[in-house]
Parts: structure tokens; C-alpha cells; sequence
């Protein structure tokens, strides 16, 4: 009977809430609209997470679509193949205006999933996602937001002696506006550094294992060892001269122009100074929830 509840529940995946997957280039199904009314807005490549708690998201929206979404009651409904598979109830926490739009930051009130039945989730949530970290409201919501693949990058930084790279998928480019963000804990030894160096670099994560990219999460709350003891090589950024992985297809050099304390996490707001391609770029690491994950078919690694 356990062995029989067991497969119901997870089928063969293990119960954790996140998966990490490689997509090629390209090939994310999922969709992600925002919605007010009867209008809607394919966001799919201009939306991130910027903090957990409040349970926060950045959108950029033009200029020309600003009026009809920058008020009234917004949703943010997320498809595969025109299918629902989480809608999420949110609403306007800060607008922050630029010359050809607007980045929109959205604080999630209320979410609903549809890849699993309700007693589906509310198992899963209240027994195996559910904890001291994360209460159920959060886990729940983690649940709607990664229904969409986050892709994970690598973060670096350089000031004098010291140095710091790790991990992280509270993020997202903006090209339209040449605008870079990202959502960084205030614990984060480093955030501060940043914030009064203004410069940060961030990298791809391709050509490496994902043992190799959750160990440098450590480096969250932990002061790095030296850079020739790293498990990879790495090379200068162009300008900065920060520390960039062998691994990395590409990165990016970015100048923080702004940084806003939105709960449990800052968002910093920059102008990319300066992109540059190391090699041809395939597939990224990403991150999906169990929901997703479950009839997905994207492969764990």
C-alpha cells in the first residue's frame, strides 16, 4: 500500500520541491501572460523573481502597453501549449519608469496550480515542501512561479583581495531597455559590496556539472576559498576584470545604477556596460518545480 501511495504521489521522481534541468536554447513550452481584464501581455521573456518574502516579481512593459497594465487588478497566467497551469493574483508593489517603459515590480498575493489535483498539492505541500524555511503560503507560491523554468546563472564579483561567485536564478535580462536585474538576499555577505561598488558581473552555466554550481551556493553566506582553489578555471571580464568560469558561453558586465530593499531579498537594477560571447552557447541550467517537473518531460541532471 506505501509502495502504491508512493508512485501516486511521485511516480519515480524524488519528492523535493526543485528540479534542476538543462533546456536547449529555445526550447522552453511554457508561456507566461500578464492579464487585466480581457487583455493580456506575453511576458515569457521579460518577467523574474526579485524577492521571497513578499513573494515579489519584476516585468518590463513598453511604453506603448504601460496605461492598460500599470493599474486595476492584474493576473499572471502561465500556459503550456495554451494550456493553464498556475494563475497568480498580484498587484502593483512599485513602478519603476524608464525611457521606453517600465520595469513592474508585483507582489504574488494569491496562486492557484492545475499540473496536480488540490489534495494532490495539499499533500505534497503541507508533508514534504512545507518547512521552517518555507511555511505552505510560500511553498505554495513557489509551486505557481517555477510552474516556468528559471534559469540559473553564476554571479561574480572583485574588490581588491577579495571575491565572490556563486549561483543564482532571481534574475532576469531586460534587452529592450539594456537593463539587468537582480534579486539578491540581504544576507548576502556580498550584496553590499555591490551595492557600493556598483558593478557586478553575471555568467551562463553550461558546460558543467550541477554538483559543481550548488556547491559555489555556499558562497551566499560564506567567504569563498582563494580563486586557484576553485574546481574550475577561470578567465577576466574585459572591463571589470572580475573573475568569469571557464564554463561560462557568455557574460555579461553590468553597472548597478539603483538597488530597492523589497523584504527578505534587494532588487539591483543595472545597465549592462558590456557583452561578450566566449564560445557557442547550447542549453542552460534551469529550475522547475516538482509540479511542472511531474509531466514535463524535461530531463533532472
Amino acid at each position: 500500500m506505501k509502495l502504491l501511495i508512493k508512485k501516486l504521489l511521485f511516480r519515480t521522481l524524488y519528492p523535493k520541491p526543485f528540479f534542476g534541468v538543462r533546456i536547449f536554447n529555445g526550447q522552453i513550452e511554457e508561456k507566461v501572460f500578464l492579464q487585466k481584464n480581457s487583455l493580456e501581455l506575453d511576458v515569457s521573456d521579460r518577467h523574474n523573481i526579485v524577492c521571497e518574502s513578499p513573494f515579489c516579481i519584476a516585468i518590463w512593459v513598453d511604453k506603448d502597453d504601460l496605461r492598460e497594465f500599470d493599474t486595476g487588478k492584474l493576473k499572471l497566467r502561465i500556459e503550456k501549449k495554451r494550456k493553464l497551469i498556475a494563475l497568480l493574483n498580484i498587484r502593483l508593489k512599485k513602478k519603476l519608469e524608464q525611457e521606453s517603459g517600465a520595469i513592474l515590480v508585483l507582489q504574488i498575493i494569491k496562486v492557484r496550480c492545475y499540473q496536480l489535483n488540490l489534495l494532490h498539492q495539499f499533500i505534497l505541500i503541507s508533508f514534504f515542501f512545507s518547512n521552517k524555511k518555507h511555511v505552505y503560503a510560500e511553498a505554495e507560491k513557489y509551486g505557481a512561479i517555477y510552474s516556468y523554468p528559471r534559469r540559473v546563472i553564476v554571479t561574480s564579483f572583485k574588490n581588491d583581495e577579495y571575491y565572490n561567485i556563486f549561483p543564482m536564478d532571481f534574475q532576469g535580462e531586460f534587452p529592450e531597455a539594456n537593463i539587468y536585474l537582480l534579486g539578491l538576499k540581504a544576507t548576502n555577505i556580498t550584496v553590499n559590496k555591490i551595492i557600493e561598488s556598483k558593478r557586478v558581473v553575471v555568467s551562463t552555466t553550461e558546460a558543467i556539472d550541477t554538483k559543481t554550481i550548488y556547491d559555489l551556493g555556499v558562497h551566499h553566506s560564506k567567504t569563498p576559498p582563494k580563486v586557484e582553489n576553485l574546481p574550475f578555471n577561470v578567465e577576466e571580464s574585459e572591463l571589470l576584470k572580475f573573475p568569469v568560469p571557464e564554463f561560462s558561453s557568455s557574460y555579461r558586465e553590468i553597472e548597478i545604477i539603483n538597488s530597492y530593499k523589497l523584504g527578505s531579498h534587494i532588487m539591483l537594477v543595472g545597465k549592462i556596460l558590456n557583452s561578450k560571447n566566449l564560445h557557442h552557447s547550447y542549453c542552460s541550467l534551469y529550475h522547475v518545480h516538482f509540479f511542472e517537473h511531474f509531466g514535463s518531460g524535461y530531463a533532472e541532471v
